[in-house]
């Protein structure tokens, strides 16, 4: 089994009140499952592996061919824990290191 390539999408969040690392991984995916479907979710690997809860920006991991479908679905969040929110990516690159973005690392607990 190849491994297949990954790209990484640094992405902006504008609300009017802060934003948590669970809430905005929760939403993106829930808003990646409705556009693509569990079967298309589960193919990219969607993953959001860092959050800078001050300036509410986000590192996102996917399958490189599934790109374009990220972008669109954090394009059509539209709030999150009932406030507003608009997400807009500014980055993409095949590392995270290629961003230039300094994020801290973000787990999920199991």
């Amino acid at each position: 089994m190849s491994s297949s390539r990954q790209r990484y999408l640094l992405v902006n969040f504008f609300a009017d009140s802060g934003l948590s690392a669970k809430a905005v991984e929760q939403n993106a995916h829930r808003s990646f499952e409705n556009l693509l479907g569990r079967l298309g979710a589960a193919e990219a690997h969607v993953r959001m592996v860092g959050f800078d809860e001050t300036r509410s920006r986000a590192v996102f991991r996917c399958r490189s061919a599934f790109t374009e479908k990220l972008r669109a679905a954090l394009a059509l969040m539209t709030q999150i824990d009932g406030n507003p929110v608009s997400a807009v990516v500014f980055r993409s690159s095949g590392t995270i290191k290629g961003l230039g973005a300094h994020v801290q690392r973000y787990r999920q607990s199991k």
